[in-house]
């Protein structure tokens, strides 16, 4: 996230949209995006704008004490909001960081939740990459909004400039993008209840990645 952006989010850190408790509808799609992904007790999390902690906080529920929640965010503001909601949750590490600037060990995460931010990188295959070495080989990316694609890329809604160029590739794009970086779709949904990717771990990026491994240098004797 480049500094004008995370100046901005900082902004809107206390505002509705950001800090509002989830509605009934909307937990009711957050619901229907959980069961999608998969996500279970001792499952671990990563997600990437994790805005001011409203879904980090049912995350770190539903995966329960066993497993642990890695929430990072650009925005001072926001991080700082995310840590306060989620105070007294054990199995949450809130970072204030850009996914594309805080160093993970690769192969650490069950599930990646990217809600109502993958518009938000401003290079869309560079992030999809640090993603997918970031999930294990069962691992699974999710996209995921509450709007439509069409309502998510309305400019009518952008509220800033700053964040006007700021769109949901297109859904071959999507693919295209995933694709390159070792991601397949597996699930793609784009109702009237939000859009809703899945994707997992090639077969090829799998086999790529245990070449790799069986490469590593040996540990220096002492």
């Amino acid at each position: 996230m480049n500094l004008q952006k995370a100046r901005f989010f900082d902004t809107q850190a206390h505002t509705s949209w950001a800090a509002a408790d989830y509605t009934g509808p909307e937990l009711q799609k957050i619901d229907r995006m959980i069961r999608s992904s998969g996500l279970k007790k001792g499952m671990r999390v990563l997600e990437p704008g994790c805005g001011t902690g409203r879904l980090t906080r049912i995350l770190s529920d539903v995966v329960g004490p066993s497993g642990s929640v890695v929430a990072l965010d650009g925005s001072a503001a926001m991080a700082a909001s995310c840590a306060c909601r989620v105070r007294h949750k054990t199995n949450v590490r809130v970072v204030k960081a850009a996914l594309e600037d805080y160093p993970l060990p690769e192969d650490s995460f069950d599930v990646a939740v990217c809600h109502n931010v993958f518009p938000q990188f401003d290079d869309k295959l560079r992030a999809a990459e640090i993603l997918a070495d970031l999930l294990t080989e069962s691992g699974k990316l999710i996209i995921y909004h509450f709007l439509n694609f069409d309502q998510i890329n309305d400019p009518a809604r952008k509220i800033s400039r700053v964040v006007m160029h700021d769109i949901l590739p297109r859904h071959p794009t999507m693919r295209a993008i995933l694709k390159s970086a070792g991601l397949v779709i597996e699930r793609l949904t784009d109702d009237s209840n939000g859009y809703l990717l899945s994707a997992r771990i090639s077969e090829r990026a799998v086999t790529e990645r245990r070449v790799r491994s069986c490469f590593l240098p040996l540990p220096i004797s002492a």
